[in-house]
């Protein structure tokens, strides 16, 4: 067999390996309540009778946080795997389905096999995923799928295919429509097509209309504004948030995601139809100047910026460099990807150990709160994520701490892990140990597990 075809195998088993290092983590209790329990909850709660439902923990309706409608279809699925699985499984299928974009434009002879097959890892292997992967789950992941798509199409030349992931890629997050309108401009010096290009203007126009000035009003409840929010520092301070993205720790931090593409561009040819490049970042500018304005790039928000420079220079990967270039490259990127699940299978973090006791004290707690007929639960940061797992939908989930715990609320059950074990973000451990103090002395209270490892009660729990 061809290595041509061994090659997305290969990579899709080493991207597996990145996921089963995620489900260890998640094992041990070791990822937040944000995004992997927000989400989770979204896609429990969202139904026909309410399709934009308000998520306990965030106190915020799904679709007033961040305007993510892709979430409606895939909850149907809920039905048949639970929800903290079901997103993370998405977010799989959606990088490994990158490899036929790639095909296609390798087949229509617009790229040959040697770049797609680097694109492909490239993609999948790259710094930004690893990081979007162990930040579980978020639709700006699942993105990933439908911006290649729409790329690769934009490639091609396929206006109908442009069109529907266009709108694919719309329905992941409120920023992605700001792509639209250059793009319309694009096409319109491309194609001197004005029905195409006004056909992208006012889907996207409508699309911004839609999501920053008719929601807010159609909607109903409050409503977080990420735009003041990412831009807030920049507009404060420019100078401070431009000069971080220069610093020594930025520039490692942009080279661990780019190198592997830089070592293997033929710069002979940036010189030959240098408008491929301009056309990309011109598309591509509002969400590289929204990361870079809000020095935004970890977490899932470096994937689009990582596809957008990939599509700028995927026609000057070159076949002719030296050798020893595609071997550095590959080793890089191969280097960085295998040390991020080496890390999770041989560390032991104080935090989240794999302390036998400290993992079965906090699985029968779980358990048992799953089983209860409590409504309001209340968990500390790590402990809420996974309980998505256990719990049934009806359980209302509150995040102990969280930044947007309403005020005065009450909650039934109370459930955190004894200090220094677990994650209290935002909170310390002194306030932790301070709130069992205050649980413990509170006569309605009753406290049913309190051991070296977790603390759980029920009654009426207050700050």
């Amino acid at each position: 067999m061809k290595i041509s075809k061994l090659m997305p195998g290969a990579v899709i088993a080493l991207l597996s390996l990145l996921f089963i290092s995620l489900f260890y983590r998640i094992s041990l209790h070791c990822t937040s309540y944000f995004d992997l329990g927000i989400y989770s909850d979204a896609l429990n709660r969202i139904n026909w009778n309410d399709l934009n439902p308000f998520i306990p923990g965030r106190n915020i309706r799904i679709l007033n946080d961040h305007f993510d409608p892709i979430l409606i279809p895939f909850s149907f699925f809920t039905r048949f795997i639970n929800a903290p699985s079901l997103g993370i499984l998405i977010e799989f299928i959606a990088l490994i389905s990158c490899w036929f974009p790639l095909r296609e434009l390798r087949e229509a002879g617009k790229i040959n096999s040697k770049t797609a097959l680097f694109s492909y890892a490239f993609i999948l292997l790259n710094h930004s995923t690893i990081d979007a992967v162990q930040s579980p789950f978020h639709p700006t992941t699942w993105a990933v799928l439908p911006m290649v798509c729409l790329f690769s199409q934009f490639i091609l030349g396929n206006f109908k295919k442009i069109i529907f992931w266009l709108i694919m890629l719309f329905c992941c997050r409120e920023e992605f429509p700001l792509i639209g309108p250059p793009m319309a401009v694009v096409i319109a010096f491309d194609t001197k097509s004005r029905k195409k290009s006004a056909l992208i203007l006012m889907i996207s126009l409508a699309w911004i209309s839609f999501v920053f000035y008719a929601r807010p009003k159609i909607f109903n409840g409050t409503f977080e504004n990420y735009g003041s929010t990412l831009l807030k520092g920049f507009i404060e301070n420019p100078s401070i948030a431009i000069s971080s993205n220069f610093s020594l720790q930025s520039i490692r931090f942009f080279l661990e995601r780019t190198l592997p593409l830089l070592l293997v561009i033929d710069y002979t040819l940036l010189k030959r139809n240098p408008l491929i490049i301009i056309r990309f970042l011109f598309i591509t500018a509002p969400i590289l100047l929204v990361r870079f304005a809000s020095f935004h790039w970890g977490f899932h928000y470096g994937t689009a910026a990582v596809i957008s420079i990939l599509f700028a220079l995927i026609t000057k990967i070159g076949t002719k460099i030296p050798n020893w270039r595609w071997a550095l490259s590959i080793v890089f990127l191969l280097g960085t990807f295998i040390s991020e699940p080496i890390k999770v299978f041989t560390s032991n973090h104080p935090r989240c150990s794999n302390s036998a006791s400290r993992l079965n004290e906090i699985e029968k707690a779980q358990k048992w709160i799953a089983n209860s007929d409590k409504a309001k639960i209340l968990l500390e940061n790590n402990l809420a994520s996974t309980q998505f797992f256990k719990s049934p939908v009806g359980q209302s989930i509150y995040h102990f701490c969280g930044p947007f715990l309403p005020d005065r609320e009450t909650f039934d059950v109370i459930l955190v892990e004894k200090p220094n074990s677990g994650d209290p973000w935002p909170c310390s451990y002194e306030f932790v140990t301070n709130a069992i103090l205050k649980m413990k002395q509170n006569p309605s209270v009753h406290v049913i597990t309190d051991n070296d490892h977790v603390f759980l009660a029920e009654g009426v729990i207050n700050l």
